[in-house]
């Protein structure tokens, strides 16, 4: 209890600072002091400020005599000091306020109400001592017995690490045998915050710690290492990287940004973000993962190099960041130093384990590192190294769904370890091995993802796609055609279903431009074929019919000369698909009839399934809608029989769709509904396009204009997103005759012009709006406009480009 009616100094600081409309940051710049002190002032955590602190504030606020004199008042007497030694201080005084961090702040001191030792580990340059002086530095009125730094990264032998604390603690004179009875009796009963850095290199001496913590009941040790301490009682607390933008329109949100601004404004104090810079700058933090000394060495380069060259020069493997402040710890001077540091803590073993990691990309397994890294190596044995690194902050865990061990390397760390692996020589055995593991995982998948089974392969494709990326670089830049084919061919129903045809057509193209077919084996063949196949389907997606049409006919015969009636089923059936959508539907359905025939023949029951659904097709376009809906309820219930959930909803699109055009609203209704639920459950985005388009058709026929214009639009954004031209004539066409009705028929005839311009270059598709819908919307916008304006109208939109239609699709 206050024993005056005086108010505390804090809120009297907090007061006058408010009343002469200064922030803190602005205060501290007229006082000469830290925001951060003059914080903790005001909320009471620093209870007894320095006389010349109480000068300098009150200087700064310009406080009258009166308020000087309650200011100076308020200032709280000091306690005096009890039998034990008096408080010692030896914190080093930082010389740029920390960044961010406040929630780290907060539970490491946390940790030490409840902890007696707390272990800051994390990887070098993660800022590990920085934060562990600020906690110190926040903790004065929890330690009135002092808080003790002490640096022992100077030492090289553990036996010298007793004798760097007493001197630290000044136990030199205390009463004892040892350094240990020393620094006990020097603590005494006193609440004292022993800080202790960079423990990892002199582990073996850590369990003075131990010693000192049994001795002296007042004592709490705050350690930084990179490893564990491994003692009864520690609680570790691994320091994270910084936070990176999140947001592209407001990096300097983000701790990563704020950090490099303050390292770059100390080597060019006119340096800001600006619109033209700061994606950039959000980009170098993200390419340095938020490590707090990364990106000091990388800003500080800014005087030299503006910010596009900087994050180019980062981009290369083998740029370093140049030289830190003298000051710094000799490890610091370099990212590259910093990393050394680490590594020669490490056997031999584990260094050569570290190396290979760095062919990983995007995280790996334990069976995969035992598969590229550990050949001769048992599953206990791969665990176990992987335990050291992680131990050694230089390995971090994922955080996967299904609760499975997986790890990964902060990019700062993977670019490392290639250096390393580069340097022993085995880089082209590893990566070797590494593509063809994953290899391995895409053939095991791709039978998979027509059936049961699909949504785990999916998912774990999904985690695996950067590796499987840098297997397919691998094979391409090291003319492994075979290899390249092989895991392309056996991946383009993952990048379907995961919306990602455009980056799959760009890896066909490059594999298949990378030299002659390995026609030299049968499964040299097979895997050119499936490759074909898989290009043609990204480049349907994608509305390249002709490219599609030409690799299709150069795989047929190819497929018919290994004897494989599956291959040639599914030529067929992709042919058929192509063949509709240019109007050649006597083609179509000769494809799609021998394709159903030879699945029959050979007991395959998806295939029959996709050639029922391509006479589905014909049926469609020929507005059979009854014999359409009989053939997707045949392909609909074998699908289902399969469990191939990815092309159940696109059958249920379809048979949604014939239901609707015969007036059965309700079970057209269900269709899309539950084609739309099981996109979603998948994350397929193209399946969600596709149903969004349906239920926009639904809402339109039903009159809720408003309900189809947003249901057309959410699937435009999809389709746009995935490139797909096909799908976005889809959504022009659907808002086009929603718009017709009488809503808006200039923009009616606007998307009409530039729906027919796009169709006349990627032909129609099965689930497209009627043509019947569509002459009757053209007949509409015409009667509103007049002849001549839709006309006129009608060739703006054909003429305008296609962005900017997408942009605005309904003319705001």
């Amino acid at each position: 209890m206050r024993t005056d009616d005086r108010p505390p100094f804090g809120d009297l600081l907090r007061h006058y600072r408010e009343a002469a409309s200064l922030t803190r940051e602005e205060l501290a710049e007229r006082a000469g002091l830290s925001a951060n002190g003059i914080a903790a002032l005001e909320r009471g955590e620093r209870r007894y400020p320095y006389p010349h602190t109480v000068r300098a504030l009150a200087d700064a606020l310009a406080l009258s005599e009166e308020e000087r004199h309650a200011f100076i008042a308020a200032v709280p007497h000091r306690r005096r000091a009890t039998a034990d030694p008096p408080a010692h201080d030896n914190l080093p005084a930082p010389v740029r306020p920390l960044v961010g961090r406040r929630r780290e702040v907060a539970q490491i001191r946390q940790l030490l109400t409840t902890s007696r030792l707390v272990t800051l580990t994390g990887v070098g340059g993660t800022g590990k001592t920085r934060l562990a002086l600020q906690v110190a530095a926040e903790s004065k009125d929890a330690f009135p017995g002092g808080r003790i730094f002490v640096d022992l990264s100077p030492l090289d032998d553990p036996r010298l690490v007793p004798g760097t604390i007493e001197r630290a603690l000044d136990a030199q004179q205390a009463v004892g045998a040892s350094p240990e009875e020393r620094i006990a009796r020097a603590i005494g009963n006193r609440n004292l915050l022993l800080i202790v850095d960079n423990f990892e290199h002199v582990i073996e001496a850590s369990t003075i710690v131990s010693s000192l913590l049994a001795t002296a009941p007042g004592l709490r040790v705050l350690a930084t290492s990179r490893i564990p301490l491994r003692l009864y009682g520690e609680q570790e607390f691994r320091v994270p990287p910084l936070p990176l933008p999140s947001d592209p329109h407001r990096p300097e949100e983000s701790e990563a940004v704020q950090l490099f601004l303050q390292a770059a404004r100390a080597v060019r104090p006119d340096f800001t973000l600006t619109p033209a810079n700061r994606e950039t700058v959000a980009a170098i933090c993200h390419r340095l993962d938020g490590l707090p000394l990364a990106i000091e060495l990388a800003a500080a380069r800014i005087r030299l190099f503006p910010p596009e060259a900087l994050l180019a020069r980062l981009s290369e493997r083998h740029a370093t960041l140049g030289t830190a402040p003298r000051d710094l710890p000799a490890r610091q001077q370099t990212l590259r130093q910093a990393f050394d540091w680490s590594y020669a803590l490490l056997t031999p073993e584990e260094r050569a384990l570290l190396a290979a990691l760095g062919v990983f990309a995007g995280g790996f397994t334990p069976e995969a590192v035992q598969a590229v890294c550990l050949e001769d190596g048992a599953p206990t044995e791969t665990l176990m190294g992987l335990e050291a690194l992680h131990l050694s902050s230089l390995v971090e865990r994922s955080d996967v769904p299904d609760g499975s061990l997986r790890f990964y390397l902060l990019e700062t760390v993977r670019a490392y370890a290639l250096a390393r692996l580069r340097e022993s020589g085995a880089m082209d055995e590893v990566r070797k091995r590494h593509a063809r593991y994953f290899l391995g995982v895409a053939e095991a998948a791709a039978p998979a993802l027509t059936g049961a089974g699909q949504t785990t392969w999916l998912t774990r494709l999904e985690l695996e796609h950067d590796n499987l990326r840098a297997a397919l670089r691998w094979a391409i830049e090291r003319g492994e055609l075979e290899v390249g084919l092989r895991l392309s061919g056996a991946l383009w129903r993952f990048w379907v279903a995961r919306g990602l045809a455009r980056e799959g057509r760009r890896w066909f193209d490059a594999v298949l431009a990378a030299g002659p077919p390995p026609f030299d084996t049968p499964e040299g063949v097979r895997a050119y074929c499936d490759a074909l196949i898989g290009a043609a389907t990204v480049s349907m997606r994608l509305g390249e019919l002709d490219a599609a049409e030409g690799l299709l006919t150069q795989c047929l015969p190819l497929a018919r000369s290994l004897g494989n009636p599956h291959l040639v089923a599914g030529t067929l059936t992709q042919l058929g698909h192509i063949a509709v959508r240019q109007g050649r539907l006597a083609a179509a359905r000769q494809d799609y009839q021998e394709s159903l025939e030879l699945s029959r023949a050979n007991a395959d029951p998806w295939g029959v399934a996709m050639a029922h659904a391509g006479l589905g097709d014909v049926a469609l376009a020929e507005s059979d809608y009854a014999a359409a809906r009989d053939a997707f309820e045949e392909a609909c219930h074998l699908v289902r029989a399969e469990d191939d959930q990815l092309n159940l909803h696109i059958v249920l699109c379809q048979l949604g769709y014939a239901h609707l055009e015969l007036g059965a609203t309700e079970a057209a209704r269900t269709c899309f509904a539950e084609s739309l639920s099981l996109a979603r459950a998948h994350r397929n985005r193209r399946g969600i396009a596709l149903a969004l388009v349906q239920h926009g058709r639904l809402a339109d026929r039903l009159g809720d204009i408003d309900r189809a214009l947003f249901a057309y639009q959410e699937s435009l954004e999809i389709y746009r997103q995935n490139g797909s031209r096909p799908g976005i004539a889809d959504c022009l066409e659907g808002m086009a005759v929603t718009l017709a009705r009488g809503r808006d028929p200039e923009q009616a005839a606007r998307l009409l012009g530039a729906a027919g311009a796009l169709r006349a270059a990627v032909g129609r598709s099965p689930l497209q709006i009627d043509r019947a819908e569509l002459t009757r919307a053209a007949t509409r916008a015409r009667a509103a406009l007049g002849e001549a304006t839709f006309k006129s109208v009608l060739a703006a939109g054909a003429a305008q480009p296609l962005e900017e239609i997408i942009d605005h699709p309904l003319g705001e």
